[in-house]
């Protein structure tokens, strides 16, 4: 009898370890072009770890195409990110910088507010009448138990000098039209918050607002401009 000798049969390859990366690098990396950008770098680095081993298992199991597919997918994923970022950015920022400058102009708006407020408070103890003097102005209001030290800072400011002005003289008849209390104008170029002495409070265009301030005027008819820089165009 002849005697056979039997010999190991190759084993049936099922998917290997690196055709399971290969598919899970081509879902990241189209997930990366379609959902989410964070998806691309391990879509990536699976594909090329996957690459790297498909020359260990047969072709059919290597999923050496989905691999490539995936590295190609998860590149452009990348590629889209760096781009899509500056514009993200581009458009972000002057939506923040807006939202900034409309908190700020919100609490200065505020703050004259509640100045405005105690002067008129305070005037009832004097017979209705306003100081005469913008002297100490705000320290008076702050004796008077009607402000704190902080809102005389300006949201614009780094509070080294005066952010908000006086403007002496008049009474508590509510004339919406007659300045009272404003910010400096040089705290911010697109406009002024100005209160009235009616306690409305008012964000005035810069143009418009260096016309309504150049002419006041003190009690006895001076023109009254503290926050010019130039001293001769201030009232002592």
């Amino acid at each position: 009898m002849s005697q056979y000798t039997s010999h190991p049969q190759p084993n049936s390859y099922a998917p290997e370890a690196s055709s399971g990366m290969a598919v899970t690098s081509l879902v990241l990396g189209i997930a990366s072009l379609v959902l989410c950008p964070l998806t691309s770098l391990p879509g990536l680095i699976l594909g090329i770890i996957s690459v790297s081993r498909a020359g260990e298992t047969p072709p059919r199991a290597s999923g050496k195409g989905m691999a490539i597919a995936g590295i190609v997918t998860s590149v452009l994923g990348l590629l889209s990110t760096l781009l899509i970022i500056p514009i993200l950015i581009g458009i972000l920022l002057p939506a923040l910088s807006k939202a900034q400058e409309s908190a700020q102009r919100i609490q200065s708006s505020s703050q004259v507010r509640m100045m405005v407020q105690g002067i008129v408070s305070n005037s009832a103890s004097n017979n209705g009448q306003f100081p005469q003097t913008a002297d100490d102005w705000q320290q008076n209001l702050i004796n008077a138990n009607l402000a704190s030290p902080a809102i005389f800072i300006s949201p614009y400011s780094d509070g080294l000098g005066d952010d908000y002005f006086f403007v002496p003289g008049g009474r508590d008849d509510f004339d919406a039209t007659r300045v009272v209390v404003y910010e400096d104008p040089a705290l911010n170029p697109s406009g002024t918050i100005i209160g009235f002495a009616d306690a409305h409070v008012e964000f005035v265009d810069q143009t418009t607002a260096m016309q309504m301030l150049s002419n006041l005027t003190l009690p006895d008819g001076s023109r009254y401009a503290p926050h010019e820089t130039d001293p001769s165009a201030t009232a002592p």
